[in-house]
């Protein structure tokens, strides 16, 4: 690890300033924006742009401070660390900090060849895989931001995905008018998500590109508002996930063969030919999500789908047989790497995904946020199961295309994570993506199920105004034969 952050816990009390410099500079370019924005929009409420954007600041901070102070070290501060050695590098030899920045990795070939006393040596644990090193592109560019200091490129970090985070939070806006507040909570403010997407750190990276995707997409197929910008923006995160966190392209692709196609089913108005392509869209959506993730698996480093299964079975079970975690482990058993093994083991690596680490499986502050969160999202699981039935609510899902989404990208999520991580630590970062969505899958369904309600009221509305109507003609003709 750089010299720069070799002795954990003797950061100078100049660092801590400039941070807070940092923060202050962060804070004013946020209020800026949000009198420009809502200047142009002055109906726009609820104004919730820059206390969300103060709020992921503020978490960014303590990210890095609960990363340098409690955890001591971590991914982090060596993607940081190695950021610094590449902006040396750009002044000790900008041919080689070049062919570097554009290569996917570092190898040992080019660890001797480039590196030397003054540049310092990077973390090749890091480096010579692609998702990290493109962490460490983005904190090599964003270091410069912040002052090269650790704390102050965090924030720096934070403010950046923030950017597109708030975009993520208008388009379900759009999605679920009236809802602003409520939504605002799960996307601006709910603790664990906002804190693992905050930092130096795969995750912020990923969950901006989640939240882009999610806006183009909406945007421009579903309301068709924008074009050639989407489309850059598009190829530029499906780049940025397939290289640092390809499952999660690999969950988020089916849920959009599922939007897209059944929006335009809804959009039919006779019952006959959405009856008659309903079955297409199910063939063709199914053939699509097939084919990518075939093709997906063969593109990347694990080869096939024999080749996945195999490894997740290995790997999982030899992150349990480490000493280093201790208790905090998660066993869902063995596995046979087939797909009727996998597909055993979806029950229970779901449930991983979605509701632990629970409250009593806590072992640090952390832990305890997240078994908080975990217990809310069980029983608003429970709750909405035991109120639609598993019937009702699997027929209000397949009616709003949003609510397939939501709930596809969420399970495929989850299981893959459950089926996949052995710990606890791993397991609360590798779930935050997910955490919008299901959330918001059933503040979704509620308005969908008022809907229902409404809609299902209007006839007996209809008849009672045409049986009041009756009668009072009936009393007029009454009035009338008296005299």
């Amino acid at each position: 690890m750089d010299s720069y952050l070799s002795h954990i816990g003797q950061f100078s009390v100049t660092d801590h300033l400039v941070a807070l410099l940092v923060m202050t500079g962060l804070l004013i370019l946020g209020w800026q924006k949000q009198q420009r924005m809502y200047a142009a929009v002055p109906e726009q409420k609820p104004r919730l742009y820059f206390a969300g954007f103060a709020y992921k600041v503020a978490f960014s901070y303590l990210f890095a401070l609960v990363y340098f102070f409690y955890y001591g070290g971590g991914d982090t501060i060596a993607y940081f660390s190695n950021g610094l050695i590449m902006q040396r590098l750009l002044i000790d030899n900008p041919a080689g900090f070049l062919r570097l920045f554009l290569a996917p990795s570092i190898s040992w070939e080019d660890y001797f060849t480039y590196f030397n006393s003054y540049t310092g040596y990077p973390e090749m644990s890091l480096s010579t895989k692609a998702n990290n090193h493109m962490v460490v592109k983005a904190s090599t560019l964003l270091n410069i931001a912040g002052l090269n200091n650790f704390f102050a490129t965090s924030m720096v970090f934070g403010a950046i995905a923030y950017q597109f985070v708030w975009k993520f939070y208008r388009t379900f806006c759009s999605i679920a008018p009236g809802r602003e507040k409520i939504l605002g909570f799960v996307f601006l403010f709910f603790p664990s998500f906002v804190f693992w997407s905050s930092g130096i750190m795969k995750d912020t990276i990923c969950v901006a590109a989640i939240a882009e995707l999610v806006y183009v997409f909406y945007h421009g197929l579903i309301r068709r508002e924008r074009k050639l910008r989407s489309l850059f923006s598009a190829l530029v995160c499906t780049y940025l996930l397939f290289v640092v966190k390809p499952y999660l392209l690999l969950a988020l692709v089916p849920g959009f063969l599922f939007w897209g196609p059944f929006t335009w089913l809804r959009s039919l108005k006779s019952p006959l030919l959405r009856f008659l392509f309903f079955p297409f869209i199910i063939l063709v959506s199914g053939a699509g999500i097939y084919l990518f993730f075939k093709q997906g698996l063969e593109s990347s480093s694990l080869g096939s789908t024999d080749d996945a299964l195999r490894y997740a079975s290995v790997v999982q079970q030899d992150l349990i047989r480490s000493d280093q975690y201790g208790d905090n482990f998660i066993d869902i058993g063995a596995f046979d790497p087939t797909i009727s093994g996998v597909l055993s083991k979806v029950p229970i690596a779901v449930s991983v995904g979605l509701f632990m680490p629970f409250l009593w499986q806590a072992r640090n502050p952390v832990m305890l946020m997240s078994g908080l969160e975990n217990t809310f999202l069980l029983l608003m699981t429970l709750y909405f199961l035991f109120r639609t039935r598993i019937y009702g609510i699997f027929a209000y899902t397949f009616s709003n295309p949003v609510l397939l989404f939501c709930i596809t990208f969420s399970l495929t999520t989850a299981f893959i994570v459950g089926l996949t991580t052995a710990n606890f630590g791993a397991l609360v970062r590798y779930k935050i993506p997910l955490l919008p969505f299901f959330i918001s899958y059933f503040i979704i369904l509620i308005d969908t199920m008022q809907k229902k309600k409404e809609e299902q009221a209007e006839p007996d509305s209809g008849n009672e105004d045409q049986l009041r109507s009756f009668k009072n003609a009936e009393k007029r003709i009454v009035a009338r034969n008296a005299f």
